[in-house]
């Protein structure tokens, strides 16, 4: 039977995610978390933070991403099952009072909106070593691979390189007056890439300079293409460098780092490998201190969740606001309303609507 039903003594997780998005490292993690725990026989759930009408994609069509309704809340509460909510970093406090809450810290607290600092009582869960804040938080770290390896990977030996690519996307949100390229002829990488052509580039250019965090410059090291970190407000520290190294990575751009870089690129592939493994063991611990948590803890009231009918959506008020100014910071929001306007003009009001209720503007 257990085959045919889950274990109803498993507590649920209530992951707080955005919707689905390729171009973000921390929202592909998320949806991941959720995908790799149902995986392992656990019961997970994501609560779409902005929320979508139903129809609308907002989860990954192959991940295992079930979305979190108060139906299925009502359910876990009507059994007096503890859910544990686990919240990403951008968003602030606790708004849906629950009574186990595992704190997913993926950028440096505040960054993106969100506390600087969190409650005694949560289980903190740090993405890299670097973001952890005191000794119990580097033993929870939780560095969940997101770089797809069946794409991105070395080219065969002694393919000519040549040219380098960028990437700025929030640093030229923000001084796009004063940007130049760092290179001349030097290639943008911007969301109209496919990761497929992703690839192809990081696997012929010689250099990817990059003006923030991204798990674009893994994707470009592990194609055996040298990152070029050039360090500003925006990139301070390199996240996963305590899980990965800085093999394949420049810090600035001078000559010595540069050639250190190009030196070592080779060692970044075997290095992620061993990466996935020891996720795996990570995950365990997540699980084990959770569960246990949840299993602790009684639930007192059932949770409510501010789930919107009506579009644009209502949010958690400043982590609404954190929310759609990372989107905006991506230019995530400019690429729809491109693609909304071009839909308008070619099917009409009507033909956009149905477009929204199939999740297929564009």
């Amino acid at each position: 039977m257990s085959d045919l039903y889950p274990d109803a003594n498993l507590h649920p997780y209530y992951i707080v995610a955005p919707p689905y998005s390729r171009f973000s490292a921390g929202i592909k993690v998320l949806h991941l978390l959720c995908d790799t725990l149902n995986r392992r026989g656990q019961r997970a759930f994501l609560l779409i933070i902005p929320d979508m009408p139903r129809g609308v994609a907002v989860v990954h069509p192959d991940f295992l991403t079930p979305r979190l309704t108060q139906d299925i809340m009502d359910a876990h509460a009507a059994r007096k099952i503890t859910p544990i909510v686990v919240y990403p970093e951008m968003f602030a406090g606790n708004p849906l009072h629950a009574p186990v809450v595992a704190r997913y810290v993926m950028n440096v607290p505040g960054l993106l909106g969100g506390d600087l600092t969190y409650a005694p009582d949560e289980l903190v869960f740090p993405y890299s070593e670097s973001l952890a804040q005191n000794e119990a938080q580097k033993a929870n770290v939780l560095y969940l691979p997101v770089s797809d390896t069946r794409i991105f990977h070395p080219p065969p030996p002694e393919t000519p390189r040549s040219g380098s690519c960028y990437y700025a996307m929030k640093y030229k949100q923000r001084y796009a007056a004063n940007f130049t390229p760092p290179e001349q002829d030097s290639l943008e990488i911007t969301f109209v890439q496919s990761p497929e052509e992703l690839a192809t580039i990081f696997r012929r250019v010689e250099k990817f300079y990059c003006y923030e965090n991204t798990a674009t410059s893994l994707d470009a090291a592990l194609c055996g293409c040298p990152t070029v970190s050039l360090p500003n407000e925006h990139l301070k520290t390199l996240i996963g460098s305590a899980e990965l190294g800085t093999d394949g990575h420049a810090w600035g751009d001078t000559p010595d780092e540069i050639a250190r870089a190009k030196a070592t690129v080779g060692t970044m592939f075997e290095r992620y490998q061993t990466s996935i493994r020891t996720f795996s063991a990570q995950l365990d611990s997540f699980i084990t201190q959770t569960q246990t948590r949840a299993a602790q803890t009684p639930l007192v009231a059932p949770l409510r969740a501010p789930f919107a009918r009506n579009y644009p959506v209502l949010c958690f008020g400043a982590s609404f606001a954190a929310v759609v100014r990372s989107f905006l910071w991506r230019g995530e929001m400019r690429v729809l309303a491109h693609k909304g306007w071009k839909t308008l003009k070619r099917d009409g009001i009507g033909g956009v609507l149905r477009k929204l209720r199939r999740g297929t503007v564009g």
